[in-house]
């Protein structure tokens, strides 16, 4: 499929220090829905850790996003790879919850030609982190980290690159052409993000709900209700599973999430139990974790004071008893469209609390 290419306007702009573009406040960002174009340009690398017998590397870039995966040309022998290279992803039809838990991570390896290829460090960033800088640009130089071994701590050497996400709408700027060859400012170094994230949970509890719909044509309730709960790309938290249209659960659910950081929507989806299908997916509602109230208290899980239950109504697409289920139907189900079909309410309270390190 061919993709339009974005409209260019021309801008003369000097390069500053990793960190020092303007960005603007991620709470303030509607992503689209439709065609993204993410541009990754790799320049080169500086320092990097040698992995062979002979102290040297053979290094490659292979940068992943959104399970697409593109790299560099092999270099050999060499701590201080030369690249330029540009590296592009295109993406049709994405759903705005697809950038903002979307990430890119640029791994620098060590070619090897007969065992695999062996890590020297890499680097990840959040989509939505880069979308609100400046143009739509990052661009600077990284510090790499080998998550991948015990042995291999610290910094493993330095990659200059620049990153630019262009969604519906947005205009490509083009640079005046530099030597991709420049000092390189150590204060300027954008450092692993994982080195200054803090562990957090949102708290739900879950305590009833009423007016589920009827989801299995056999059993005198038809409906085998649980919870699920999700945020970002991570896993989902499920409540237990009750046999009833008007279950009481009276359960409280953790789930793990890391700031800064761009799980921001905390997907709360009512679910119908099958033992010989895939569980089925009634309705969404989502949170904006940022807007919870915060339990300060270290050693308190309790709710925080003010923070009261609430009702929330589920709307979903019609139940039609059809095993095909169109677009529309997904979309609905997913909270991505308006629902036109009332599915029940679910009673609940939630909050959030900074896990210290004592406490995971």
């Amino acid at each position: 499929m061919k993709f339009p290419m974005p409209s260019i306007k021309k801008v003369k702009q000097e390069e500053k220090p990793a960190g020092d573009e303007e960005s603007g406040d991620l709470e303030g960002v509607e992503f689209k829905k439709g065609d993204y174009q993410i541009q990754v340009r790799i320049y080169e690398g500086r320092d990097l850790a040698g992995r062979d017998a002979s102290g040297m590397s053979d290094p490659v870039v292979v940068v992943e996003c959104m399970g697409k995966k593109e790299l560099t040309d092999k270099k050999k022998q060499t701590k201080n790879p030369l690249w330029d290279r540009v590296l592009f992803f295109q993406f049709s039809n994405l759903e705005p919850e697809d950038i903002e838990t979307g990430t890119i991570d640029i791994s620098v390896m060590d070619a090897n030609s007969i065992l695999s290829d062996t890590l020297i460090g890499s680097y990840e960033i959040d989509i939505p982190s880069v979308y609100v800088k400046k143009n739509h640009k990052l661009k600077g130089w990284a510090g790499l980290m080998d998550t991948t071994s015990e042995k291999n701590k610290g910094i493993q050497g330095y990659l200059k690159f620049s990153i630019t996400v262009l969604g519906p709408g947005d205009e490509a700027v083009v640079e005046e052409e530099e030597d991709s060859v420049g000092d390189m400012d150590k204060s300027g170094v954008l450092m692993p993000p994982r080195l200054e994230q803090e562990s957090w949970i949102v708290c739900v509890q879950v305590f009833e709900a009423r007016d589920l719909p009827r989801m299995d044509r056999l059993g005198d309730q038809g409906i085998d209700a649980f919870v699920a709960l999700k945020l970002g790309g991570k896993g989902t938290i499920n409540s237990s599973m009750v046999k009833n249209r008007n279950p009481i659960w009276n359960q409280e659910l953790h789930v793990p999430f890391t700031m800064p950081g761009m799980a921001r929507k905390l997907e709360i989806a009512l679910m119908d139990y099958d033992v010989a299908s895939a569980n089925e997916l009634i309705s969404t509602y989502r949170l904006d974790v940022s807007k919870l109230k915060e339990q300060k208290d270290e050693k308190s899980f309790d709710p925080p004071e003010g923070c009261v239950p609430f009702w929330v109504n589920f709307y979903g697409p019609q139940k039609t008893g059809s095993l095909t289920k169109n677009n529309s139907y997904e979309r609905m189900a997913k909270g991505l469209m308006e629902g036109v079909s009332y599915d029940g309410c679910v009673l609940m309270q939630v909050w959030k609390k900074k896990v210290h390190e004592s406490k995971i």
